[in-house]
């Protein structure tokens, strides 16, 4: 997918389970989406029972969206607005310490089409780390952009930003910032994914955060 999606087009996706690959401004305001962010809670030293039930359904929507049809541009329609719900899934460029070295979370998906693209609201939240233990924040979704002059099968056409603090068992702060760039995805714009490419920063140091990202229309 150009530039932007090379990674989601010629490599194998995070989810190794699954052994599967994926391509990767709105004008008018929209409601942010209103779904609450989960309560603080004990984080379990022990895996969670949640955290495979969730690696199980990602697996599952991934492998429905492959092999990969993108959606043809013109499908999109102009006026509406469409939920989406799905998966990110990411690793830690720093692999010699001692952080988690992948991040998976749910992410919830408002979008409401426009003349020239989309806006959106969203969030990402219940995200678990390599041992399936869960951490406490969330990650607002926001900055939609949707490229209705653009070619899916050259370069990505939807840009998403993804910020927010994610707190894993040892109490350290995980600072993430980046984006989500990739398509719609299906006959009919019934799925969207791609790649996520960011940093994270943790007690002051910074890493490359590379994944993907996978939601289905509801």
């Amino acid at each position: 997918m150009g530039a932007t999606g090379s990674g989601m087009k010629n490599q194998v996706g995070l989810v190794a389970s699954a052994a599967i690959m994926l391509a990767g401004c709105g004008g008018s305001q929209v409601a942010v989406f209103s779904a609450p962010a989960p309560a603080p809670v004990a984080v379990p030293t022990t895996p969670d029972e949640a955290a495979i039930a969730a690696r199980a359904a990602r697996t599952a929507l991934f492998a429905s969206y492959t092999p990969v049809v993108f959606t043809n541009i013109d499908v999109v329609p102009l006026t509406g607005n469409a939920n989406y719900q799905g998966y990110m899934t990411a690793n830690l460029g720093n692999i010699n310490d001692t952080v988690t070295n992948t991040l998976s979370g749910q992410m919830t998906l408002n979008i409401e089409f426009e003349q020239f693209g989309f806006s959106l609201s969203g969030i990402a939240h219940q995200f678990f780390d390599g041992n399936d233990i869960g951490l406490n924040g969330t990650l607002v979704l926001s900055d939609g952009r949707f490229d209705r002059a653009g070619n899916p099968n050259e370069n990505a056409t939807i840009n998403i930003t993804t910020s927010g603090t994610l707190t894993d068992v040892q109490g350290r702060e995980l600072m993430i910032g980046a984006q989500l760039e990739g398509d719609f995805l299906g006959s009919s714009y019934e799925g969207i994914g791609g790649d996520l490419l960011g940093r994270v920063t943790i007690d002051g140091a910074t890493q490359n955060l590379d994944g993907i990202f996978i939601a289905a229309q509801q």
